[in-house]
């Protein structure tokens, strides 16, 4: 078992094997929309190895949560040196919005994993959060008539997989605005399955 979980952690098996089956991922795009500057206070949920960091290039402060030990062990390997962030091991609470002026949140693959009432508290929390410039989400979404698609978003993990209408849904609820929202493939070449992505504000 130990083996197995090293060859899983193993960074390469990371960026490389586990895109794979959905043909690649590039979320630079996704990330792009952040739009952080050097005055950004950036909290990035489900932040994994730190792929944000390789499209932030300016911030303030940056906060990475998530809530796997070994991607973190990398994201703190790969980003040692960068001045003004820290990675943690553990969930995001409504105190990481309020405990300093966070501007910028990247909520990259959670939405999915969140019941309606979990990611309703998170969002609300967003939306209490009077430093708010700009949130991006990114999450696995049902598509309609495509199966390989849909096979893949209810493998990947996250329980509470929605259509393309149930995200904006809940961020509407919690009292955001939904900016734009898209359909974008995983790999803007190679992609084989798409993901929903929400850019959102107070």
């Amino acid at each position: 078992m130990k083996l197995v979980e090293r060859v899983l952690g193993h960074p390469w098996v990371y960026e490389h094997v586990r895109s794979l089956p959905v043909g690649g991922i590039d979320l630079s795009r996704a990330y792009r929309l952040l739009e952080c500057d050097e005055r950004s206070v950036v909290l990035d949920v489900g932040c994994g190895m730190g792929d944000a960091l390789r499209h932030i290039g300016k911030y303030a402060d940056y906060l990475g949560l998530d809530t796997d030990g070994v991607a973190l062990a990398h994201a703190r390997a790969r980003h040692a040196g960068r001045r003004n962030l820290r990675f943690e091991q553990r969930s995001c609470s409504a105190q990481d919005l309020s405990a300093r002026p966070v501007s910028h949140v990247s909520l990259i693959g959670v939405l999915h994993h969140l019941s309606d009432r979990e990611a309703l508290g998170l969002l609300r929390a967003l939306a209490s959060c009077a430093s708010l410039v700009r949130a991006v989400c990114v999450d696995t979404v049902y598509l309609e008539g495509r199966f390989y698609n849909n096979l893949l978003a209810w493998y990947d993990g996250g329980r509470y997989c929605r259509d393309p209408g149930g995200y904006p849904r809940l961020a509407r609820e919690a009292g955001l605005q939904v900016h734009t929202q898209q359909i974008v493939r995983s790999h803007p070449t190679r992609g084989l399955v798409d993901y929903f992505v929400m850019e959102l504000s107070r």
